[in-house]
């Protein structure tokens, strides 16, 4: 739900620029990068196997404007949301 690295960070009690100096180390990318692949993850599998509205899909995900996160979706996967939907239907 959570999409901040400050949060995370403090959930560890640790500082914002140490949990990025662990996840580059480790993952060769930043802490905000590593979460929206996460929630890209999620979004794919639900888009997949739920047959809800998208836009409820996006609201559920954390994101009210729907048009905000089909244009972030395509950025990241190359197809918006519908397209994705009836790509893998």
């Amino acid at each position: 739900e959570n999409k901040s690295a400050a949060f995370y960070a403090d959930k560890m009690n640790i500082t914002t620029k140490h949990l990025n100096r662990i996840v580059k180390t480790t993952l060769d990318q930043t802490t905000s990068s590593l979460i929206l692949n996460r929630v890209i993850l999620e979004a794919k599998r639900r888009i997949v196997h739920e047959n809800g509205d998208l836009s409820q899909i996006a609201f559920n995900l954390g994101y009210e404007d729907y048009a905000y996160f089909s244009k972030l979706f395509k950025a990241h996967t190359g197809f918006t949301p519908k397209g994705f939907r009836a790509k893998y239907k």
